[in-house]
């Protein structure tokens, strides 16, 4: 099931990379983010409230209040995903969405590397080593185009 969640991922990134390309072309990336994190949450808070079980909201936010430390954790990812957001949109306002896409897409590196350094889980084995180095190599050949 996994799978078909990261390919349902993936096709929707494609969609998203190349509608917001086009969008970009005549608005600022702070614009269209402030209307996406707008009507996201909207949407996402209509969930939460009708749809999700009620005592799972409770639970959540019960084990956030005791476990404070992170509540710092989460501060910190909507701070990375505002920022990264922020720049893949520059990214593809001053190049194009496919090209920045496959950029970005170099992230599973860099997923390793701070998996490693901050929860010193190690995920490295010979599949993910040549997988990133193919994904180096690609980021190279792309960045001189």
């Amino acid at each position: 099931m996994w799978l078909h969640y990261a390919l349902a991922a993936s096709i929707l990134w494609g969609l998203d990379y190349t509608l917001n390309g086009r969008l970009l072309e005549y608005i600022q990336p702070q614009t269209l983010m402030l209307i996406q994190l707008g009507l996201g949450f909207l949407v996402y808070f209509i969930f939460v409230v009708f749809f999700q079980p009620k005592i799972q909201l409770s639970v959540d936010l019960e084990w956030l209040l005791k476990n404070k430390a992170f509540f710092g954790l989460v501060i910190l990812t909507v701070s990375t995903y505002l920022i990264a957001d922020f720049c893949i949109f520059q990214s593809i306002r001053f190049k194009n969405p496919a090209i920045a896409a496959m950029i970005e897409t170099s992230y599973p590196v860099f997923t390793l590397f701070f998996c490693f350094l901050l929860f010193k889980q190690n995920f490295l084995n010979l599949k993910s080593c040549v997988g990133a180095g193919l994904i180096v190599l690609g980021v190279t050949i792309l960045s001189y185009t």
